[in-house]
């Protein structure tokens, strides 16, 4: 049985004679080609970078690139948009890997599908002699998370829980612009420890706020957060008619779960939720009351009264209800 070529993650490339970098998040892939050109500057210094683009390359052209220089200078070869390669660049990379230059590091993005997969697999055969570094999409908070962590560490630093949360609050979407944030922090923060307060200092009033994280902070007993998310939104002007909407939807949900658990059913597919979001919402349930949970959504229908021109002050009537969920508390 052939070797098997190992994977790793984007933050652990290094060097080897091909790198073939698979997945659809560009961004990572781009990211991971920075440390490999910077890795072979601080090994072998200067070298000669070729990009070809897989698309329109003519036959020969991987050879004729990967050939010695005159004075046997090392290079970097890029083959681009290996996903659309057209038959000659294929065949001239299957050619090439039965024998690979030694000044040469043959780096192979592909971006995902079926094309060029005999080529694929011939790389993931090579054992020690490649690498490959799989950059799928983010999507999930705690992937998010490790990318930020990682890119900080790259840099020498290391940062707060707390400090870490609110810079993904601060960006949701955007993968690169998380990305500059941490170059940013970890080029102006002089401590080896980012803190919440240098956080706070660049990013704090970019932190984007929801109905449900308003809810889910409340929810948690973090009246501080919760208030300061209440506020942040009316500030930048978000309708507080979704806000209430998002508590209502908590609690209804908690009343549910809450239910099924004091009688015994647990998860069921009528109660209009997954088994994953039943066992999230059971973790929220903890140290709950069901008759306080059925207080406050007779709070909830009032609050939406209010906001919807039944009082003076809308946003008292908010507060009041984050404060009330945060201290489980139906009071008036």
């Amino acid at each position: 049985m052939p070797p098997k070529t190992v994977t790793i993650s984007w933050d652990k490339i290094r060097l080897a004679p091909v790198v073939l970098i698979s997945g659809a998040e560009t961004f990572l892939a781009d990211r991971a080609l920075g440390i490999l050109r910077d890795s072979l500057k601080d090994n072998v210094g200067e070298c000669e970078r070729i990009d070809i683009d897989s698309i329109n390359a003519p036959a020969g052209e991987i050879s004729g690139q990967a050939s010695p220089s005159l004075f046997g200078d090392p290079k970097l070869i890029t083959l681009q948009n290996f996903e659309k390669c057209n038959d000659e660049t294929l065949e001239g990379l299957l050619e090439y890997l039965d024998h690979p230059q030694e000044s040469v590091t043959l780096v192979v993005k592909h971006g995902g599908g079926v094309r060029g997969k005999k080529a694929l697999e011939k790389i993931r055969s090579l054992g020690d002699s490649a690498i490959e570094v799989v950059c799928l999409p983010l999507k999930k908070d705690q992937e998010r998370s490790d990318f930020a962590v990682a890119e900080l560490r790259l840099a020498g630093k290391k940062i707060e829980p707390e400090a870490l949360r609110i810079l993904l609050q601060a960006f949701t979407e955007n993968l690169a612009e998380l990305s500059a944030a941490c170059k940013q922090l970890a080029g102006d923060v002089a401590s080896d420890v980012i803190s919440t307060a240098e956080v706070n200092k660049y990013y704090g009033g970019r932190v984007e706020t929801t109905g449900f994280k308003i809810a889910d902070a409340a929810i948690a007993g973090k009246y501080s957060q919760a208030l300061l998310l209440l506020r942040h939104a009316l500030e930048s002007g978000v309708d507080p008619v979704p806000i209430v909407a998002a508590f209502t939807y908590k609690i209804r949900s908690m009343l549910k779960v809450a239910d099924a658990q004091s009688t015994g059913q647990g998860y069921s597919g009528t109660l209009g939720m997954s088994p994953a979001q039943f066992d999230y919402i059971g973790r929220d349930l903890r140290g709950w009351d069901q008759r306080v949970l059925a207080k406050l959504l007779v709070l909830v229908a009032e609050t939406d009264a209010d906001i919807k021109g039944q009082a003076r002050t809308p946003s008292y009537s908010l507060e009041k209800l984050v404060r009330n969920v945060s201290n489980r508390s139906s009071e008036k």
